[in-house]
């Protein structure tokens, strides 16, 4: 497993990779529970289009259901290295939730504004980035299947009955590697469409 101040781009083993994303909202054993590391192209439609691409999730989200996503922080975690937050991310029309999410950032290495902005918790991290222009690329490391009973699912409106798809990567910026990420989604319909 990585150490504490370490990000995960160097680590090799998908589900030590999750554990370590997870570290202080999830313990390790709930968050490898019934997670499945799997290819890219072992991900179904339509968890494909919501996962496999080098785009930041929120936009994705937007186009897939048409219509905005609000950002709620369940729960945050600080170290001298890392600023760390769990998430959900909302149709604003409908508060269905879309996503759960784990962004693990070194703040250290952002632009004050950008900085102050991902602390204030008002906005998904993707829109702060596109906003401020940050130069930054996106890396998938690992796509995980999840079962019915994994705990990221409690969150989503169907409670996960059929199981869920998510993906862990690094956000480099400026071509360094600043932000581990864990995005999952389950529940792909639209209420009332």
């Amino acid at each position: 497993m990585t150490r504490p101040g370490q990000g995960i781009e160097s680590e090799t083993d998908g589900l030590l990779g999750l554990a370590t994303v997870c570290r202080g909202f999830f313990q390790a054993d709930d968050a490898c529970r019934s997670a499945h590391v799997v290819t890219s192209r072992d991900v179904p439609a339509p968890f494909d289009s919501l996962l496999v691409h080098e785009n930041h999730m929120t936009s994705t989200l937007v186009g897939h259901y048409g219509q905005p996503v609000r950002l709620d922080v369940l729960k945050v975690e600080e170290t001298d290295d890392w600023y760390s937050r769990l998430i959900l991310l909302t149709l604003a029309e409908t508060g269905q939730v879309v996503e759960l999410g784990v962004a693990r950032i070194r703040l250290d290495t952002l632009g004050g504004d950008v900085r102050d902005m991902v602390v204030s918790q008002r906005q998904p991290l993707g829109d702060i980035l596109i906003e401020h222009d940050v130069l930054r690329t996106i890396h998938p490391q690992w796509y995980f299947r999840f079962g019915a009973d994994h705990p990221f699912l409690a969150h989503f409106d169907s409670n996960g009955k059929t199981g869920g798809y998510g993906r862990i990567g690094v956000i480099r910026v400026s071509g360094k590697p600043v932000i581990d990420v864990l995005e999952v989604v389950a529940d792909v319909s639209v209420e009332g469409r």
